[in-house]
């Protein structure tokens, strides 16, 4: 075998493990529910995390919430691609924030925990309907801040 193709074959090896890398560490991207607490105490942050599923865009949208009280302004946490609403747990354990805003890191849907996991939704007017059914079921008469990263930015 020429030493071109046995470079082909090593190249197409390498490819293939590293596909196979990207895409186990995709699944890996979300945290159960059941470790939220302990992974947001361990960074300093005493409350509690709530679980929320609404429904938008024909999937069950699921997302996390930590608030100091419901009288505070809601600021809706938006994650990349890939990704999950475990993205922002800096942000969610930050004690200075949660002081200020209820905040809420939703799964997108096809990410995380939300509806179809594996099958993402190429809309982003969709996906913008499952952001703003959390935001309505969470704060249906107050103004809400919408923060995102990456394809985040643009739901």
């Amino acid at each position: 075998m020429s030493l071109r193709r046995r470079l082909f074959y090593f190249f197409l090896a390498v490819l293939a493990a590293w596909l196979i890398a990207v895409q186990a560490g995709c699944g890996a991207m979300r945290t159960p529910d059941a470790e939220w607490p302990a992974a947001l105490r361990e960074k300093g942050q005493s409350l509690v995390p709530q679980f929320i599923d609404v429904p938008a865009a024909g999937r069950r949208i699921h997302a996390v919430l930590v608030s100091a009280a419901d009288s505070l302004p809601l600021a809706v946490l938006v994650h990349g691609s890939p990704g999950s609403a475990d993205a922002y747990l800096p942000y969610l354990s930050d004690t200075l924030l949660t002081r200020k805003y209820r905040l809420v890191a939703i799964d997108r849907p096809g990410f995380g925990y939300t509806g179809g996991f594996g099958r993402a939704e190429p809309s982003l007017a969709a996906q913008a309907e499952a952001v703003r059914a959390i935001a309505d079921h969470l704060s249906p008469d107050r103004p809400v801040r919408r923060v995102g990263h990456s394809l985040g930015g643009p739901v």
